[in-house]
C-alpha cells in the first residue's frame, strides 16, 4: 500500500504528466511491501530532483537522488537484505511509474 502524509488510509494516487503515468508522489510517497533483496524504482520528476530511500525494518538500506534532468524517466536498484519499505521524497512534481521488489 502507499501512504501519503496527511491521508487516514493508504491509497493510490495515479497521475499522468508528460505523457507519462504513474504513482503521485505528492510531499511523500512511502510504500511497504514483504522482505526482498533487491528493489528496482523507476520515477521521473518535473521541477527538482527527488530523494528516494529504500529501508530495512527501521534502518537506511541506501539512498539515491534523481539526476536534475526534468521529463526523463530514471531507474534506480537497491539490494541488501530484507528490503521492506521505499520512500520518495519530492522537490516538485515527481511520479513513480514503477516499483518492484
Amino acid at each position: 500500500m502507499i501512504v501519503y502524509p496527511g491521508r487516514s488510509q493508504p491509497e493510490t494516487l495515479v497521475k499522468r504528466q508528460g505523457g507519462i503515468k504513474g504513482f503521485d508522489a505528492a510531499s511523500r510517497l512511502e510504500n511497504r511491501f514483504p522482505p526482498s533483496s533487491r528493489v528496482v524504482v523507476r520515477a521521473v520528476h518535473f521541477g527538482q530532483p527527488a530523494r528516494i530511500e529504500a529501508f530495512s525494518g527501521g534502518s537506511s538500506a541506501g539512498m539515491q537522488m534523481m539526476a536534475p534532468t526534468p521529463g526523463v524517466e530514471q531507474g534506480f536498484t537497491f539490494a541488501g537484505s530484507s528490503i521492506d519499505r521505499i520512500v520518495v521524497t519530492p522537490s516538485g512534481d515527481t511520479l513513480v511509474v514503477e516499483l518492484c521488489h
